[in-house]
């Protein structure tokens, strides 16, 4: 490679016994500790790829809980595996709401919905995105309820707030 096209950083040495002050850029990421009970329902309609991972990084996103009965990321928004693969490597812990329900029943037990949010809710901010077929179901509204009367709720942000729309 010609040398000429390298970007090297400029460093320079002093020989002083002064303290040299260093500044440091605050993080991008939110402490994900601060953001205990929060929560956020977001239609994926209104995701791509970009926005949705530009959301987890910005706010600090814990938890994400895909409340769609078919969870897949799918083309052209998404791309699955590099979605997925994003959260494992910045431990996001991703819960498929319906592969833990039971598929051939609508109902999803009460008590397993109550033990998510008891597992979600003190790590951090949790984000729940749905689709319609979510919606239809009643998976959105009964979600919704539990993490309002959960103890370790503090307050839904509306999506839009996230996005700055």
């Amino acid at each position: 490679m010609n040398e000429a096209k390298i970007i090297r950083p400029l460093c320079f040495a002093r020989a002083s016994t002064e303290p040299v002050s260093i500044e440091v850029q605050a993080s991008l990421f939110l402490d994900r500790t601060s953001c205990r009970g929060l929560t956020s329902f977001v239609h994926i309609n209104t995701l791509s790829e970009e926005i949705l991972l530009r959301l987890v990084s910005r706010y600090g996103i814990a938890v994400i809980v895909d409340l769609r009965p078919r969870p897949v990321f799918e083309r052209p928004k998404f791309r699955h595996r590099e979605v997925v693969g994003y959260f494992f490597t910045r431990s996001i812990k991703y819960i498929e709401y319906a592969m833990i329900s039971n598929a051939e029943i609508d109902e999803f037990n009460i008590e397993k919905r109550k033990e998510i949010l008891r597992n979600a809710l003190p790590l951090g901010m949790t984000l729940f995105l749905f689709d319609d077929a979510a919606t239809e179901k009643g998976w959105v509204g009964e979600m919704r309820h539990d993490a309002r009367i959960s103890s370790e709720f503090r307050t839904e942000m509306h999506p839009r707030s996230l996005m700055g729309h």
